[in-house]
């Protein structure tokens, strides 16, 4: 009896490869199959030894003097943390196209809704802090994407980049919105060089 335990160990191990293959090759072809956005970014902290490289990255998108778009949450009206084992009801974010990139133009309770505020919406939430006199408005989104995984070289480069205080260069997360309203981060784009995630 017991020697076949190896053996089913074995096989119990290639199921488990196998089903996780399948999985990241779904979602990779979820991720090239979504139709394709920038959006602006700024840095959170360049890299996390303890979690592997990465350029953490927050997306928001300064609006100059325009008023918060539609919809969005205005601090102090920031939503409170929700207690343990709730969750809060989905939010549609509306993007419309801005010259080489987006920008949210609104946050609605439903899909239909968002999609009157812009060509293209996806999951997640929209927080504005309007500006004043020389101060821009500024929208900041949540969409699932946080970080962008990369070699050590790279993500400290875009670290280093994102992090400057004097003319910092323009810098985008390249995102998939698919059908089902979800992000799935690609890439970033800093200075107009692009950065591919790949899981292969």
């Amino acid at each position: 009896m017991s020697r076949f335990i190896p053996q089913r160990i074995a096989i119990v191990a290639v199921l488990l490869i196998a089903a996780l293959t399948g999985l990241t090759l779904h979602e990779e072809q979820l991720r090239q199959s979504g139709r394709e956005v920038m959006l602006s970014i700024q840095a959170v902290d360049p890299r996390d030894l303890l979690s592997g490289h990465y350029a953490a990255i927050s997306i928001q998108q300064a609006l100059g003097d325009a008023p918060c778009p539609p919809g969005a949450a205005t601090q102090p009206d920031v939503p409170t943390p929700l207690a343990p084992g709730t969750r809060r009801p989905a939010q549609w974010v509306a993007l419309t196209p801005a010259g080489d990139h987006y920008i949210p133009t609104g946050m609605a309770a439903t899909q239909a809704a968002a999609q009157r505020l812009g060509p293209v919406v996806v999951r997640g939430t929209l927080v504005c802090v309007a500006g004043g006199g020389a101060i821009p408005t500024v929208a900041s989104l949540s969409i699932g994407v946080t970080r962008f995984h990369a070699s050590q070289q790279d993500a400290e480069t875009i670290g280093t980049a994102l992090q400057q205080w004097q003319n910092p260069p323009p810098a985008y997360a390249i995102v998939s919105v698919g059908a089902d309203g979800k992000a799935r981060l690609k890439g970033v784009q800093i200075a107009g060089k692009r950065s591919m995630l790949s899981w292969f």
